[in-house]
């Protein structure tokens, strides 16, 4: 949960992680292709492929969890290619479960109380979905091992790591998380590249392109226009702390 005041357009960007988020004061307005529109007040989030344009709104109450790539479908049920690229209101993709926990969640006394509602909800999710076989999690290894390498472990690799074929591993993580291994180790590695730029003396952006394995300067370019809509020095340049008002729990 956080609260703050309004701010400019907001650029949000793939980080590997979903969300859902529940507005409990005024909404932001989402632009695209130059038109803005109000979003709902409670947003679950699946992995994105490109860049969202928030305006914050005036005032700001934000209760969110930040979901792990296999998570969705594990504590919500949804499979995760459900939601790819997508920000759907919750109650489209969750039915009564959303109203329920908005409700409570609008009516807990504090920011910390609202926090242990959700908490809470999730917990009680994950109880009801989660496997009972005993056997390892496959993909939830892998998502783990792509993330602690930001994307840099081959494929192959991954999947002889984790106990699958390839193949399996493709089309298991394509369900389970939204997106193919390769595109989820892109976005975990554009995420670590960002948490860069935002360093107090960030380094330059040659030295950031070396030490996250990208062939050269042009190509974490290339990735900052697909990934950002804009380039490198932009994102920088028009970063604000409207994100870091987010408290947020993780599963």
């Amino acid at each position: 949960g956080g609260e703050g005041g309004p701010a400019e357009v907001e650029r949000i960007v793939p980080d590997g992680l979903s969300e859902i988020v529940f507005h409990l004061a005024d909404v932001p307005r989402r632009c695209l292709d130059g038109v803005e529109a109000t979003q709902a007040s409670a947003l679950l989030a699946g992995q994105l492929t490109g860049p969202v344009l928030l305006r914050p709104p005036g005032r700001t109450s934000i209760v969110a969890a930040r979901l792990r790539a296999h998570a969705i479908p594990t504590v919500l049920g949804v499979p995760g290619r459900e939601l790819a690229g997508r920000i759907d209101p919750a109650e489209d993709v969750l039915g009564a479960r959303a109203r329920r926990w908005r409700e409570r969640i609008g009516a807990a006394p504090t920011v910390d109380a609202a926090l242990g509602e959700l908490r809470g909800a999730l917990e009680r999710a994950l109880d009801r979905n989660l496997p009972r076989t005993g056997r390892p999690d496959a993909i939830a290894r892998a998502v783990r091992l792509l993330a602690a390498s930001h994307g840099a472990l081959p494929i192959d690799v991954l999947a002889a790591d984790v106990g699958l074929s390839r193949r399996q591993l493709e089309r298991t993580f394509l369900e389970r998380v939204g997106v193919s291994p390769k595109r989820y180790a892109r976005s975990v590695r554009f995420a670590a590249v960002v948490a860069a730029l935002e360093e107090v003396a960030p380094p330059s952006l040659a030295r950031i392109a070396a030490e996250f394995g990208y062939a050269d300067q042009p190509h974490l370019n290339r990735d900052f226009r697909e990934l950002a809509g804009c380039s490198p020095r932009v994102f920088r340049a028009e970063r604000n702390p409207w994100n870091a008002s987010f408290v947020t729990g993780s599963s």
